[in-house]
């Protein structure tokens, strides 16, 4: 499991590809602020990431509303890893 937060997530969409996509690793990745809002500003809203991480096999994204949304997608993320 990796956690980031979704602007540093952008920097690091290459070795996304080449160290996990392309050798199919079972990575779960946390992304914080990944949807538009909050305290951060336009820099840290995430407005691209399901649209690039849509782009490598395999991936699958989702959003959460809550921490018990949040706690129950990192629980199947989790086990669809192992």
């Amino acid at each position: 499991m990796v956690a980031n937060y979704s602007t540093f997530l952008q920097r690091a969409y290459d070795q996304l590809i080449h160290d996990v996509a392309l050798q199919n690793l079972p990575v779960l990745l946390a992304i914080d602020r990944r949807r538009p809002g909050g305290c951060d500003g336009a820099t840290h809203a995430g407005s691209y990431d399901l649209t690039y991480l849509a782009l490598l096999a395999e991936c699958l994204g989702a959003g959460t509303i809550d921490e018990n949304e949040c706690r129950q997608m990192l629980y199947t993320g989790f086990m669809q890893t192992m």
